[in-house]
């Protein structure tokens, strides 16, 4: 293969950061189902909300995206009752007819926990926006798109610079507090949840991708954001990781091509929280 059909092959699974919405992403063994879908999405979108809304209660549910897998539909769900969060629901399939709904063990429990989590800490995530916002002020760098989001994720509490994700083992009285009383403040909330969090239990990432399109990142300028990251204060306790990412991203999964900065469990940045 000659130089430039490989670099024309790559460029038909990468697509730049601006450029992407996520339509794309799909999973493996997933067209059959993905046609499905398009043909029958009331039905199985109303059976996913059914199932959502009846074991969970969670309000202003919404379908974002229906994904196509193997003798399936995966159903992304947000919901804004809390800061907004993302999950999903598996809307089986069989002999051509909707046959019952499941989910990943735990994995719709995390991102409500995540939700708790940000509502928690609102003025600390409130700083976090922020400082990612003068990132992008201050150096050459964008954030993913919110239609890209939607239709990409379904697993906690993601921005265009940043996912939290945080299960439910972590603080299991203060999901159980909630869930008996969604009207709980956000002051009430933090209270529960320092009594039996461990600082180390939240995950944040932190994603710039490069404003200038099909650039790879660049190590001096993801340096420099992770220096100024460590500079700042009154962020959510949790390990993050910094990463600067290259401007494209791989369209079936919403990943980035390449990446430079910390990584979980190698060189994460710890924040404690406040008092410990």
């Amino acid at each position: 293969m000659t130089e430039k059909k490989k670099e024309d092959s790559e460029s038909s699974y990468y697509t730049p950061v601006q450029d992407y919405d996520g339509k794309a992403v799909e999973l493996p063994n997933g067209t059959e189902m993905s046609e499905f879908a398009k043909t029958h999405r009331k039905e199985v979108s109303d059976a996913a909300l059914r199932y959502f809304n009846k074991k969970y209660k969670i309000k202003n549910a919404k379908i974002t995206n229906l994904v196509g897998a193997e003798d399936a539909v995966v159903a992304h769900i947000s919901s804004d009752q809390l800061p907004t969060f993302y999950t999903s629901v598996i809307v089986f399939v069989k002999n051509g007819v909707v046959n019952h709904v499941n989910e990943l063990e735990g994995n719709v429990e995390s991102a409500i926990m995540s939700g708790i989590y940000v509502k928690a800490y609102e003025k600390e995530f409130q700083n976090l926006e922020n400082f990612c916002k003068k990132m992008t002020e201050k150096y050459p760098v964008v954030g993913m798109r919110e239609d890209a989001i939607q239709r990409v994720f379904d697993s906690g509490v993601v921005r265009p610079f940043f996912r939290v994700n945080i299960l439910k083992i972590d603080a299991p009285a203060t999901y159980d507090s909630f869930m008996k009383n969604p009207l709980m403040t956000s002051g009430e909330l933090r209270i529960e949840i320092e009594e039996e969090l461990k600082a180390n239990d939240p995950q944040i990432a932190l994603t710039f991708f490069m404003k200038k399109k099909h650039s790879p990142p660049d190590e001096k300028l993801g340096q420099q954001i992770i220096q100024d990251f460590k500079q700042n204060k009154y962020y959510p306790p949790g390990r993050y990781a910094v990463l600067l990412s290259s401007n494209e991203i791989l369209k079936d999964k919403g990943d980035g091509k390449s990446y430079k900065g910390t990584q979980l469990g190698i060189d994460e940045i710890q924040v404690d929280i406040k008092g410990r």
